[in-house]
């Protein structure tokens, strides 16, 4: 077929003008925003904050700029990163259906877990949320105490045990990051869907087996060929079929008249009683389970931690090490669950914490135009 190269090349140019046209009419309102400058087009800043230890550049920037910065996507596409709790408040609470996610995402949110509360969007959000709601309240929290408290009297008793077996009775080395992340996924689990799976032990159920290393593996599939992931469709794969074989389980005792308190047997008695327009399907109810199962089990309590050691920096390892060995040693959560202010004391733990993290920076608005550019 005769191509007119001189029609082709015109075409190009075409299409590359309308796209630079486009690009700088959609950035010119965030041009009078301040930002770092951007080294590479294609990347823009994201392999930079994909290889900073976490929060160091949104730490400085913030500093630099304000709580609200402008950065570079790919293919120099113009960001936003906002660290200002007032606009974060109207993204994600006043108007949260207004700011779609990425498509590319919730490509990936689907492909690792499929049609779930993640991944959804507008109408498909409301319903999956309407049903999944009522079974996260403060009522149904508090009857899952003891499932807690098991699960923290058993890693309570791990660590002393290790210690007792030290060579000198009074130290030891040990990933704290991974030993949280095992405990809160066998605590969510059991909690959540009656189901155990061992991962604070020796990983003896398929699923256990499944999350050995997983978190590393999430940071992987940022970098690596889809096909070389493995485990990643394997978690997939295993957490569907238990999922399926968990969500039949709750459905015949429900049936039978039988109703546990786990988060499982509450969320499927109200999807059974929903109208057919508002249930969740079999599909988003197994996409439900598996995102339980694979999310957030090490951030917020391995990021405490963290903090806990910066504000122990000038102290030597010594004391470092002498402080937790007393708080594991004298560790008793004799609470009773009846006169339990959950709520207070979630409070007591965190909100130091976001409040030392909060104080850093400013939350201003830099302009290219102010005094301070």
């Amino acid at each position: 077929m005769y191509i007119d190269v001189q029609v082709l090349a015109a075409s190009v140019v075409a299409v590359l003008a309308i796209l630079t046209l486009y690009r700088t009419y959609r950035g010119r309102f965030l041009y009078y925003i301040r930002g770092p400058e951007s080294n590479s087009f294609l990347f823009g800043h994201l392999l930079d904050l994909r290889y900073a230890p976490a929060g160091d550049l949104q730490y400085k920037w913030q500093d630099e700029f304000g709580s609200v910065i402008h950065i570079k996507g790919l293919f120099g596409t113009d960001k936003l990163l906002l660290s200002n709790p007032k606009a974060l408040q109207y993204i994600f609470h006043t108007s949260a259906y207004s700011f779609m996610k990425p498509s590319t995402s919730r490509a990936v949110i689907y492909t690792m877990d499929g049609p779930d509360l993640v991944w959804a969007e507008g109408d498909i959000h409301k319903r999956q949320r309407k049903v999944m709601l009522p079974e996260f309240g403060a009522p149904e929290a508090r009857a899952l105490f003891p499932v807690f408290k098991v699960c923290i009297d058993h890693l309570i008793a791990r660590w002393k045990d290790m210690i007792a077996a030290s060579p000198d009775g009074n130290c030891i080395t040990t990933n704290i990051h991974d030993v949280l992340g095992r405990t809160t996924l066998d605590t969510i689990e059991e909690a959540a869907f009656d189901y155990k799976i061992g991962a604070m032990d020796e990983d003896t159920t398929a699923l256990g087996k499944v999350y050995r290393n997983f978190s590393i593996l999430y940071i992987l599939s940022t970098y690596l060929p889809s096909k070389s992931l493995v485990r990643l469709r394997e978690h997939k794969v295993t957490a569907h079929k238990i999922a399926k074989q968990l969500i039949e389980t709750k459905g015949k005792e429900l049936e039978d008249g039988k109703s546990g308190k786990d988060i499982l047997s509450l969320l499927v008695k109200a999807n059974m009683s929903m109208a057919s327009k508002h249930k969740l399907t079999d599909e988003e109810l197994y996409a439900e389970m598996r995102m339980n199962f694979s999310t957030g089990t090490w951030s917020c309590i391995g990021w405490h931690f963290a903090g806990l050691f910066r504000e122990f920096s000038a102290c030597s390892m010594a004391e470092v090490q002498c402080f937790f060995y007393e708080l594991i040693s004298n560790f008793n959560f004799q609470v009773a669950p009846g006169t339990m202010d959950m709520e207070k004391v979630g409070s007591g733990l965190i909100t130091p914490r976001l409040r030392s993290d909060r104080g850093k920076g400013t939350h201003t608005l830099g302009r290219r135009d102010s005094p301070t550019s």
